[in-house]
């Protein structure tokens, strides 16, 4: 007695297009999950990237198209501006920016040597205050509804510096 390893059994077309029916309908199903899965990892990295966007990132950008900024410098007994330089070179505006650093500072008592009124054209764009003194070095400004205070480094620090101490009240 031959033991039987296998069975053949013939397929109706009707049921072969059944199978390809259900192997489509499967297929489909398990593309729409994929997809579905696909949307929402682009989705969840969009939003994380989104959110790690630094706010000195998000400054820059706003004040990408400024050409002119106007520098106030504040009497220190009274807090009251008592000089006003403004520089329209697009370059060097842009350079003022790249010394807002990432860094924070804490919440520093120092009060503000300065502020900065940024432009383009005559259209003011953004208002910052900044302290050049040692130990005091930062600057301050709203972005979103968001106060920030960061560190101020090369070259803006020197820069504000150099103004603050070349027209300083005696």
């Amino acid at each position: 007695m031959a033991n039987k390893l296998f069975s053949v059994r013939l397929v109706t077309t009707q049921e072969r297009s059944n199978q390809r029916a259900l192997l489509v309908k499967m297929l489909n199903r398990s593309n729409g999950r994929i997809w579905f899965r696909l949307c929402q990892f682009i989705l969840i990295v969009s939003v994380i990237i989104g959110c790690n966007s630094s706010d000195v990132n998000s400054l820059k950008k706003k004040l990408a198209k400024a050409d002119k900024v106007k520098i106030y410098l504040f009497d220190e007994m009274t807090g009251t501006p008592y000089a006003l330089i403004t520089i329209d070179n697009r370059d060097t505006v842009q350079m003022i920016l790249t010394g807002v650093s990432e860094e924070n500072t804490p919440d520093l008592k120092c009060g503000y040597t300065g502020a900065l009124e940024f432009f383009e054209g005559n259209q003011s764009l953004m208002n910052m205050e900044f302290n050049v003194q040692a130990g005091c070095e930062h600057i301050v400004y709203m972005l979103k509804d968001n106060s920030y205070s960061k560190k101020l480094i090369s070259p803006t620090l020197e820069i504000l510096s150099q103004y603050y101490k070349q027209n300083k009240i005696n």
